[in-house]
């Protein structure tokens, strides 16, 4: 059953997770460089973000179609944030204690994880590989989501390496001169949360 985010994260109140005077190193070195390599990680880094009330790390973490839940902009996230603030108060700060429980991939790619404590599921992260590319230059950066994973667009021939991209993106770009860097990738982001199921 699917819940809006600051209903998922009351639950955290409930089972009241130990008290500690300050967020380890490990959740304030997520904030400052979140990890997108994996699902586990991205989500780490959310709670991460979320227990140093960290919003726009939280806001990096989503995947597009849970942006579009908070209106797709950062402005809107925030607008809905002291709602979960208030629900959540200095429960906040126990987040990134949260334990892995089980892992469930599903046929579309996506990966569930349920997080808790004790032995007890407390939340639910639906979270999905997200591609894009992105061009740099003297005159800024550029980039896109993609709709499909990288090697959809790369080709080996011989020795050349051939990337084929069509994107509007791409014809506000600079002169190819001036262009200094390429990468296209995938990073997990988080799609949904979710209640763990009643017992």
């Amino acid at each position: 059953m699917r819940a809006p985010l600051p209903t998922l994260l009351l639950s955290l109140v409930v089972f009241c997770l130990p008290a500690c005077q300050s967020c380890p190193q490990a959740a304030l070195a997520l904030v400052e460089r979140p990890d997108f390599s994996s699902a586990e990680k991205c989500a780490k880094s959310f709670f991460a973000a979320l227990a140093n009330d960290a919003a726009q790390a939280e806001y990096t973490c989503f995947a597009r179609e849970l942006k579009r839940n908070y209106g797709a902009t950062f402005d809107a996230y925030l607008i809905n944030r002291p709602h979960l603030d208030e629900q959540l108060g200095s429960t906040r700060k126990y987040a990134f204690r949260l334990e892995v429980m089980s892992k469930e991939n599903s046929a579309d790619g996506k990966v569930l994880i349920w997080w808790g404590y004790n032995k007890r599921r407390i939340i639910g992260t639906v979270c999905v590989a997200q591609h894009f590319f992105s061009v740099g230059s003297q005159e800024g950066e550029y980039g896109a989501l993609l709709d499909f994973a990288p090697r959809n667009f790369i080709d080996a021939q011989g020795n050349r390496l051939i990337i084929d991209l069509s994107d509007p993106i791409i014809r506000s770009l600079p002169d190819h001169e001036k262009l200094s860097s390429f990468t296209i990738g995938s990073e997990w982001k988080i799609a949904d949360f979710v209640e763990p199921p009643q017992s």
